[in-house]
């Protein structure tokens, strides 16, 4: 019975990331306290003509909704959810925190610590430096962040669009 219920956990917590095509962004919102965790991955459906634009219906959105224990999968496209395509494109203009170094020679500066709450995690690429690639970017932050605001308004603009999970069309 142990053996089983190890199983199980093991392939829920492989099904906690939805799977995608050519990932572009993955965005994970976990609220404390109450066990709901959301995890939305972004990316481009593949073509099999060559095509230079990347419209619409070729973007994806993924998402595992984790609440008590139960993981449900949905998905829609930028096609069926035109209001999650502009919030999207708004991730370019986040504001970056700032790194701060917690030295007892200096004060705190203000701000607070959140020891509850929700926490926000985003990976994304990052543009380039000076013509070379410098990776992607990875931001954590809990509510009240430029991040937060970003998440929770992608978040309500996916609301009414997703469906059940399906294979792609």
């Amino acid at each position: 019975m142990i053996a089983f219920a190890l199983l199980l956990a093991a392939m829920v917590s492989d099904d906690t990331e939805p799977k995608i095509d050519a990932p572009i962004l993955t965005l994970r919102i976990a609220e404390a306290l109450v066990s709901k965790r959301m995890a939305v991955r972004i990316g481009i459906r593949p073509v099999t003509e060559p095509v230079q634009e990347v419209t619409a219906d070729r973007i994806q959105f993924v998402a595992n909704y984790e609440d008590r224990g139960r993981i449900s999968r949905r998905w829609t496209d930028g096609a069926k959810c035109p209001g999650a395509m502009n919030v999207l494109l708004e991730v370019e203009r986040l504001t970056m925190p700032s790194p701060r170094l917690p030295l007892v020679t200096r004060s705190m500066q203000g701000g607070y610590i959140v020891m509850d709450g929700t926490s926000y995690d985003l990976e994304v690429a990052s543009s380039s430096l000076q013509q070379q690639d410098t990776g992607p970017i990875h931001i954590s932050s809990n509510v009240g962040t430029d991040l937060a605001k970003w998440a929770d308004a992608l978040s309500a603009a996916l609301e009414n669009c997703w469906v059940p999970a399906r294979s792609w069309p």
